[in-house]
């Protein structure tokens, strides 16, 4: 609790300090002005609520300058990952029709599967659906779809020993190629 005490018409007395014509003075005893009486003074009122209004603009400019820098970087930041996004939605997508493709369902050679891929693609729209388009090609290009079928011919001389000299016919060679026998 402050003890003030009038004197004069101009001067108080705060707790053992002079405050003289609005200024503060030191006690005889030396004690030293706490931050209350300090504030009791005007001028130091005014030059703390100036030094305190300056601070807060700065650091409001500061706070400010950085998230209109960080919202700028983050924004640069969306567009590079929603671009890396739709490249990656765009080759999950052609990998997932390269593999139906290549399925059992449509059995597509390996070595058209891409060409195919493309051709079918330009084919889809919002009323043709990718099952529609693709039956739709493979009935038009059946060379590109089919069962991989590996045949071996073979075009050196046979080495069995106790063969027979005697050339076969076309049918023999024909049924056992059926058979899987060889020659």
């Amino acid at each position: 609790m402050e003890n003030v005490w009038r004197t004069h018409w101009d001067e108080k007395i705060i707790n053992g300090k002079r405050l003289i014509g609005g200024k503060l003075q030191m006690a005889k005893d030396g004690d030293a002005l706490t931050f209350d009486e300090v504030m009791l003074d005007e001028t130091y009122k005014v030059e703390l609520d100036r030094r305190i209004g300056k601070a807060v603009e700065t650091a409001k400019a500061k706070w400010e300058f950085s998230s209109s820098k960080t919202l700028e970087e983050n924004s640069k930041k969306i567009v590079e990952l929603e671009s890396a996004l739709a490249k990656a939605n765009k080759e999950i997508a052609s990998q997932q029709v390269v593999s139906k493709l290549s399925g059992k369902d449509y059995l597509c050679k390996p070595e058209f599967l891409k060409f195919v891929a493309g051709e079918i693609n330009s084919l889809v729209t919002n009323t043709n659906d990718f099952d529609t388009a693709a039956a739709k090609f493979k009935e038009e290009n059946p060379q590109y779809f089919g069962e991989k079928k590996t045949v071996k011919v073979n075009t050196g001389p046979t080495l069995k020993t106790g063969a027979s000299s005697e050339p076969k016919d076309d049918n023999d060679r024909i049924n056992a190629y059926i058979r899987g026998e060889e020659e």
